[in-house]
């Protein structure tokens, strides 16, 4: 089962590649300019779709958290995890009932830390690579051994290639339509495996 991040990611990137890669790939592997042009734009849209889907399906598990705990006071693994990687400073107990910050709670608190993670994944995530991914899930509980090397390495790559396409010439990236889909299927593999996971991970919030 997937969820349906996953889904929309697939149907985007199915898009891209009917707009951006030619029906047929050539058997001597020589393309025009403006091919070459469009594998470009197809891999920097592509990395684009996937962070769009990282961040999305992150913020869906931390949001069925939040509302569990405002609906019935129900406490899950992303929410205490949002609060324990909540990187900024919770006041100290009040000294009386009615001191500065006597309203600083735990739903304050939780309030906060909530709010933060979704500033941080909104404004501060740029990108796909390891130290975004790990930015990203384990603020929701999700563990490291749960990530697969195998996929950060791919994302890496993946990411590094997007920089390069972006603040690079042209003739230095020349990138076949080829290579450029067979990148993005296998990122898909790992990709595919890991949201199945995090479809049975969003199951345990209740």
């Amino acid at each position: 089962m997937h969820t349906d991040k996953y889904i929309r990611l697939q149907s985007r990137l199915g898009k891209l590649r009917k707009v951006y890669l030619p029906k047929v790939f050539s058997p001597t592997g020589l393309y025009s300019d403006s091919t070459y042009e469009k594998v470009r734009a197809y891999k920097v849209l592509a990395h684009a779709e996937m962070e769009y889907y990282f961040e999305e399906v992150a913020l869906s598990i931390a949001r069925k958290s939040y509302v569990k705990w405002n609906s019935g006071n129900k406490t899950s693994t992303p929410l205490l995890s949002m609060v324990a990687y909540y990187e900024g400073s919770f006041s100290a107990p009040p000294n009386t009932h009615d001191a500065n910050n006597a309203d600083k709670d735990l739903n304050w608190r939780i309030n906060t830390a909530y709010t933060n993670y979704n500033k941080m994944i909104r404004s501060n995530n740029h990108g796909i690579k390891e130290k975004n991914i790990l930015g990203i899930f384990l603020p929701i509980g999700v563990k490291i051994s749960d990530i697969d090397e195998s996929m950060l390495l791919a994302l890496e790559n993946f990411g590094s290639e997007r920089g390069m396409i972006a603040h690079s010439t042209r003739t230095s990236t020349l990138i076949t339509p080829d290579d450029a889909l067979d990148s993005v299927n296998d990122l898909m593999t790992y990709i595919g495996a890991f949201d199945q996971f995090l479809a049975e991970y969003k199951k345990t919030v209740r």
